[in-house]
């Protein structure tokens, strides 16, 4: 019953979430599609622009798609209920189990808003050009790398929520993610910040980076995202539940 419920949020929340793409990327490459229609830019500016434009810019990924995501895993992930821990022997094994739902919630969040760019581009725009800029490998390496930036996302709120109700944990979250945006990107571009790797697209498709340097950008995120992680579980495993 758990797990039907469990797929039943999912299910209604993709939808949403998927609604929101469509529109979303509608607006952002409308204009541009005119434009590219009327001749007023080249098929080489109209397909660059569709992998590095608004729809994957850092501010959509880092700003205002995470807060959607946090929405949606927020009201897809139950608290934590006293009866259900206590049905292992030990917090970790629930808290195993919680991750491996927030996974798999979080991979089906990333993988509608990359599907939705990829039927986009389908329709409108130039794909055999694409491919030869690395943009199937941009689409694989998009979807990794935001998959583990959300799941890092999903760590922070996890432990903000040991100590604060889910209202505030939800808008604490939200202030550490847009803050290290405009901290790195808008204010102190020599920064670093895990925010930065997330345009992997951009950097495979757009600006040419080589296949060593994306890589070397996931595994960076792979780390903090693990060391975040960790620190979550020990939050969660010292908690007091009563």
């Amino acid at each position: 019953m758990e797990k039907i419920l469990f797929k039943k949020r999912v299910l209604k929340a993709l939808s949403v979430c998927l609604l929101i793409n469509i529109v979303d990327i509608i607006a952002c490459y409308y204009n541009l599609l005119e434009m590219y229609k009327d001749e007023v830019i080249d098929s080489i500016a109209f397909n660059r622009t569709l992998v590095s434009g608004d729809f994957h810019s850092l501010l959509q990924y880092g700003v205002v798609y995470m807060f959607i995501y946090i929405i949606y895993i927020v009201y897809i992930m139950e608290d934590d209920k006293i009866y259900k821990i206590i049905r292992y022997e030990q917090r970790k094994s629930y808290y195993f189990k919680t991750i491996k739902k927030v996974f798999y919630a979080t991979f089906l969040f990333v993988l509608i808003h990359e599907l939705t760019s990829v039927v986009y581009i389908l329709l409108f725009g130039n794909w055999s050009i694409l491919i030869k800029h690395n943009w199937i490998m941009g689409i694989f390496g998009q979807i990794l790398i935001t998959f583990l930036y959300y799941n890092m996302a999903f760590f922070v709120y996890s432990i903000m929520q040991s100590k604060w109700v889910r209202g505030a944990s939800i808008v604490n979250t939200m202030m550490i993610m847009i803050l290290q945006y405009y901290i790195s990107v808008k204010f102190f571009e020599f920064i670093y910040m895990p925010i930065k790797d997330i345009g992997i697209m951009v950097s495979m498709c757009g600006y040419g980076y080589s296949f060593r340097q994306c890589l070397g950008n996931v595994f960076r995120l792979v780390v903090i995202t693990v060391i975040v992680g960790g620190i979550c579980l020990e939050v969660k495993n010292r908690e007091d539940i009563l």
